[in-house]
């Protein structure tokens, strides 16, 4: 009897890591600047606007970060999961749920991938064949976006 076996190889480079340095050097420049200013700007009444500025600021390189590591977990790229963590956003659902989600969902590839019948008939009753869909080539961010399309 043969052994049907599949192997998914998935590569990629973190070309990320200079720009979140250099994100958070400009972060570090911003928040020394602000407290050099913080001095000026309290006596003008204006202090809090630096304030809530840097924190804005320190947020959204928090959440590059997090983007980040949840790319490296899920295998998707931060662009694409930005666009996700929007729309979960919108729906009431907090990161680490789309984050549990599409790690599940990934899981569910691999597992269709590998000859999983129950895995293989969910994506099939979605019209999606994963096997085919892997030798073509797609990502599991392509195969989400073609369910998507299928839902809208």
């Amino acid at each position: 009897m043969p052994d049907n076996k599949v192997q998914v190889t998935i590569t990629g480079s973190d070309q990320t890591a200079a720009a979140f340095q250099s994100a958070q050097r400009g972060l570090s420049s911003l928040s020394s600047a602000a407290s050099t200013c913080a001095g000026v700007l309290g006596a003008l009444g204006i202090g809090h606007v630096v304030s809530d500025l840097v924190g804005l600021a320190k947020n959204a390189f928090e959440n590059a970060d997090a983007l980040d590591k949840m790319s490296q977990k899920v295998g998707m790229s931060v662009e694409f999961l930005s666009k996700l963590q929007y729309g979960a956003k919108l729906a009431d659902v907090d990161l680490s749920q789309l984050t549990t989600g599409l790690a599940k969902f990934d899981n569910a590839i691999v597992l269709a991938a590998q000859g999983n019948a129950k895995a293989q008939g969910a994506f099939s009753a979605l019209g999606i064949d994963i096997r085919q869909a892997m030798k073509e080539g797609q990502s599991g961010e392509q195969i989400l976006l073609r369910l998507m399309h299928r839902f809208s």
